[in-house]
């Protein structure tokens, strides 16, 4: 009963986040698309995000993992599950970012608008038939006669052509699933592992602290959505479909809700490492994504500063006195 529970909380849970993603992108559709409005606006929400889930990694996440790796193994070696399953999950999303870095995308809103804008504009042109259709080498006049039919040349080519360009849309795929869930699963992970903690009656662990990681993580991924669907609303991209684009990055939260709850649930050994795992991975993600973007640009840093403080105190409150 008690893994059916903590499962059924953390995908209730892990959906709110995703809803609250989908708010955030839905800003697209009454925001201007300007760069004004991306530096007023979002980027001390991102610096406000980046507090938040700074302040959850620690306080929800790595103060637990150290309450319950000294139960297991003592004040001594307390920090070594934490620390391993810490610079595990920074690790592991290096690699991940490593590996979308050979791939030439560095990170999924780059990744997201070179799929949806420029995915079609390397392919090459169909021939529109006749001399026009056939290269001129020096000068030299083509003759009607040595331009080849269609039935030689001309279904080969879009033949070629729709080939290299279906390969190039199923890579494209791929990839913006692989990054969408390399940014955004660590979040759902760190959730349904708080729900299968207080399920297994663990130390440090409730459904408070659960519930209050979720409305943590639900509160930076309000401009995670909107920093995905602005930028493609800017870009060009009609405010429905930049919508639809900015809350598919939190869809696989209750994915990782899911599985951390039962993974935790049926080897409570493990819950050391995974509050930790998480951790790292959440930091990584800040360090990594959140604050450069929120920094980047003209003008001064003090409001993303402020941002940053409020959102770390806020998320720290709700911890440390609804926990």
């Amino acid at each position: 009963m008690g893994l059916l529970v903590a499962t059924y909380e953390a995908f209730l849970a892990t959906l709110f986040t995703w809803f609250v993603t989908a708010l955030g992108s839905a800003l697209v559709f009454v925001l201007p698309p300007d760069e004004a409005t991306q530096r007023k606006l979002l980027r001390p929400m991102l610096g406000f995000a980046a507090g938040v889930m700074t302040a959850a990694a620690f306080f929800s996440l790595l103060a637990p993992a150290l309450e319950l790796a000294e139960a297991q193994y003592g004040a001594r070696w307390s920090f070594f599950p934490v620390a391993v399953g810490f610079f595990l999950g920074g690790g592991g999303m290096l690699a991940a970012d490593a590996y979308m870095e050979r791939h030439g995308h560095l990170d999924p809103l780059e990744l997201m608008q070179d799929a949806v804008l420029r995915g079609g504009r390397n392919s090459p042109r169909r021939g529109g038939g006749g001399a026009a259709a056939t290269p001129v080498r020096d000068g030299a006049r083509q003759r009607p006669a040595r331009v080849p039919s269609s039935l030689e040349r001309g279904y080969a080519d879009d033949e070629d052509s729709a080939t290299r360009k279906a390969a190039q849309q199923r890579r494209a795929v791929a990839l913006l699933v692989f990054a969408i869930t390399l940014h955004n699963f660590p979040e759902g992970l760190a959730v349904g592992v708080g729900f299968g903690g207080a399920a297994a009656g663990l130390a440090g662990q409730s459904r408070a602290k659960a519930r209050n990681l979720a409305l943590g993580i639900g509160l930076q991924n309000f401009p995670e959505g909107l920093a995905v669907s602005l930028p493609l609303r800017r870009a060009g991209l009609p405010a429905s479909r930049a919508f639809l684009l900015g809350q598919l990055s939190g869809v696989v939260e209750p994915v990782g809700g899911v599985l951390g709850a039962c993974l935790v649930t049926m080897v409570t050994p493990i819950l050391p490492y995974a509050l930790a795992f998480a951790a790292g991975a959440m930091i990584y993600v800040v360090v990594d994504q959140l604050l450069p973007e929120s920094l980047e640009g003209k003008g001064g840093t003090k409001q993303q500063t402020l941002a940053f403080m409020g959102g770390f105190g806020l998320m720290m409150i709700m911890d440390v006195a609804l926990g």
